[in-house]
């Protein structure tokens, strides 16, 4: 995503969609990747870009009131360990802003809280790609004695997974933006 796109692909789709790369992008800015898709677009094609807008990360008990102790700590570990990594998210609540600047006509911008029909598979997905990232992207990357230590990144994934089971939903709001490139 980051790599000049091969001369073979330039102009040559008509809908590109992408989402959920909040690990791609560095330091508040997605202009690399924006322009990389792009280039893949004809003239008159579509970027369909969605994202999980990170600030509204929530958990709701399926009694309302059972404690979640294990995400709390979970996301008091996890924000700071993608910020100190240079990874952002702010970026994805402007991004309606960023397709104009890059020539595209707005088509659609919406904030999509999730629906309480999907809020157990949703939390099923968020879990399972936390697993993912905790165990191929977070503990390669430790430091010998930094903190949280591999052994804790993985007792705080059984403590998400425990705690998901008790029917609670880890939600965030999917930020869904459409623009079409100039005809």
């Amino acid at each position: 995503m980051l790599d000049p796109v091969p001369e073979e692909l330039v102009g040559t789709s008509d809908v590109v969609h992408v989402g959920l790369i909040i690990m791609v992008v560095r330091n508040e800015d997605p202009t690399p990747v924006l322009i990389n898709l792009l280039t893949l677009l004809k003239p008159g094609g579509y970027l369909q870009w969605d994202e999980s807008d990170m600030n509204s990360l929530t958990v709701t008990p399926a009694d309302g009131i059972a404690p979640h102790p294990r995400f709390d700590e979970y996301r008091s570990y996890w924000k700071p360990w993608l910020l100190a990594r240079g990874l952002t998210w702010e970026w994805a609540t402007k991004m309606d802003k960023m397709f104009i600047e890059h020539g595209l006509e707005l088509c659609f911008h919406q904030r999509l809280p999730i629906q309480d029909e999907i809020k157990k598979p949703w939390t099923d997905l968020q879990v399972t790609g936390a697993g993912e990232q905790i165990k191929n992207i977070v503990i390669p990357a430790c430091k010998e004695g930094e903190e949280p230590t591999p052994e804790k990144w993985l007792q705080l994934l059984d403590g998400l997974v425990a705690e998901s089971q008790q029917n609670q939903a880890h939600t965030m709001d999917m930020l869904v933006t459409v623009g079409r490139k100039a005809i």
